[in-house]
Order: structure tokens, then C-alpha cells, then sequence
């Protein structure tokens, strides 16, 4: 995408580029998530590259790495993390939750996320791009 869209961008010298990451990077799970979490931390190095290249030419490039979600996958994550380490779901899923809720001042505070808001307005990111961890509280969405 970002190779369709960008090319338009710098010859506005105008555009932002929005990247979803997660906080998997952060602390991957080898039993569960290694590479997923990997490809993450690849997309933000990515990013943070990309920033540098066009941010001087007015495109902005922004990382959004949001907390835990229990969507239908990281349901079948905590199920895999309870089984290789002979722990119930709801053990597994408190694990995950409580790694996520700890990363402190990376852990979806109010500045850093004003702060990447901020970079989507209208003046151009001069540097890499900020890592927003939006999400210290987790969501649900598993019925």
C-alpha cells in the first residue's frame, strides 16, 4: 500500500500514513505469538525507516500499536498459551492482560496518543514516527 499511495503524497508534498502495529513486538510470546510478533516489530522498524525518508517531503507516517483486544485470533492464542503451559484460558488470558497493562509510560498514555493525533494534523512529520500504545485497558470482542 504504502508503495501505491506515497509516490501521489510526495508530489503533494502533503500525506500521512497510517501504520497498525502492536504491542506484541514488545513482548512476544515464544510459545504463541513469536512470529506474529516479530512481523510487527518489522512493520514499526518500517515505519520508523519510511518516516525518515518522506517526512522531510511533507508525508507524515504514524504507528499506532494498540493493546490487548480479545478478538476470535487472540482467543485461540490464549487457548494455545494455556495448553503449552498447563494453565486454564482464564489464566492464560489474565497472563497476557497483565503484560500488557505493565508496559508503563509505553502503555497507551494520554500524551503519546495526543501526541500521534497531533502528527495526523496539519504540520508535516520532520522524524520517526511515534508509537501509540492505545489500549492499556483490554477489549473483548470474543462472544
Amino acid at each position: 500500500m504504502d508503495r501505491a499511495f506515497i509516490p501521489g503524497m510526495i508530489k503533494r508534498k502533503s500525506g500521512a500514513v497510517i501504520h497498525i502495529c502492536s504491542i506484541q513486538h514488545l513482548l512476544p510470546l515464544y510459545d504463541a505469538t513469536l512470529a506474529y510478533a516479530a512481523a510487527k516489530g518489522a512493520l514499526g522498524t518500517h515505519s520508523k525507516g519510511l518516516a525518515n525518508e518522506v517526512g522531510p517531503q511533507g508525508v507524515r507516517v504514524t504507528t499506532i500499536s494498540p493493546g490487548f483486544i480479545e478478538t476470535s485470533g487472540a482467543h485461540e492464542m490464549i487457548v494455545q498459551l494455556a495448553k503449552s503451559r498447563g494453565i486454564d484460558e482464564d489464566t492464560a488470558r489474565h497472563h497476557i492482560i497483565d503484560l500488557t497493562c505493565h508496559l508503563g509510560p509505553l502503555s497507551g498514555q494520554t500524551a503519546g496518543i495526543a501526541t500521534s493525533i497531533r502528527k495526523m494534523g496539519p504540520s508535516p512529520n520532520k522524524g520517526p514516527s511515534d508509537l501509540a500504545n492505545a489500549g492499556a485497558s483490554p477489549v473483548s470482542t470474543h462472544a
